[in-house]
């Protein structure tokens, strides 16, 4: 199976040097909105430290920017930082938007709970999840999901190039499915953290992403992350038989 050519900035063994965010511009018709989310799918394997979606030249984008920044923040592991102006809104306006932001901006500096903790909810299946945290078993899940879709996004790219137009539709298929599977998976490690040890959103991302990294680091081709998928879907249901508002989405078919 094909690999991740490496760039010239990391090591073949090691996770990249290089931190960086992304900015989005909020989509204005169809077409734009299913490129937008063609390339959040895209990019959010590289795990950037943060994303921007821009305002619009006068806040002319301000709803659909709002509206992207809520999609981001519900269908992605991505933290996004939506830019705010005071151009084309009154001042109770802009006080508003700025008020929502304002508990967060004003918290002491967060300092990363312990990986593991009394009051998480263990798996109590059969597997090789059983007796972990449910939020470290997600979130691993997560992380292989996303692994596989760097590698698919990688296949799907050298069959564009080739060309090979059955072999590109097909794995850019695999690649959308792959990183919504994930995000399902990680959407249920946030809940638990969120839950059981009653931390903010940002803060279980802060948590449960070391733990994803390092579980998509260690594999290396497309047969190991699938090989590591493949106790998920039962982890998956025993969550929603147990605890079904923390793993509320769909189950999807097996790819």
């Amino acid at each position: 199976m094909s690999s991740i050519r490496n760039s010239r900035f990391t090591h073949p063994d090691s996770a990249p040097d290089i931190r960086v965010s992304f900015e989005f511009f909020p989509p204005k018709t169809a077409d734009m909105e299913t490129t937008l989310w063609e390339a959040v799918g895209r990019l959010a394997p590289l795990r950037p430290n943060f994303v921007s979606v821009t305002y619009g030249a006068g806040g002319s984008t301000r709803e659909r920017t709002h509206a992207t920044v809520k999609r981001i923040l519900a269908e992605t592991m991505l933290v996004p930082a939506a830019h705010l102006t005071c151009v084309g809104a009154t001042c109770a306006d802009a006080q508003s938007r700025r008020n929502r932001a304002a508990p967060r901006e004003a918290a002491p500096p967060l300092v990363p709970a312990a990986p593991l903790d009394k009051r998480d909810s263990v798996v109590a299946a059969s597997g090789a999840f059983n007796g972990k945290p449910y939020w470290l078993a997600l979130a691993q899940c997560g992380g292989a999901y996303f692994k596989l879709n760097v590698f698919y996004t990688d296949i799907a790219t050298h069959a564009r190039v080739k060309p090979d137009p059955k072999t590109a539709t097909e794995y850019t298929k695999k690649l959308t499915d792959a990183i919504k599977t994930g995000t399902m998976y990680f959407n249920g490690a946030e809940r638990f953290l969120m839950t059981d040890r009653g931390v903010e959103r940002v803060d279980a991302v802060l948590i449960y992403d070391p733990q994803s990294r390092a579980a998509s680091d260690r594999l290396k081709t497309v047969d190991a992350a699938l090989a590591a998928t493949l106790a998920c879907p039962t982890l998956y249901e025993a969550c929603q038989a147990a605890y079904p508002k923390a793993c509320s989405e769909h189950l999807p078919p097996a790819s």
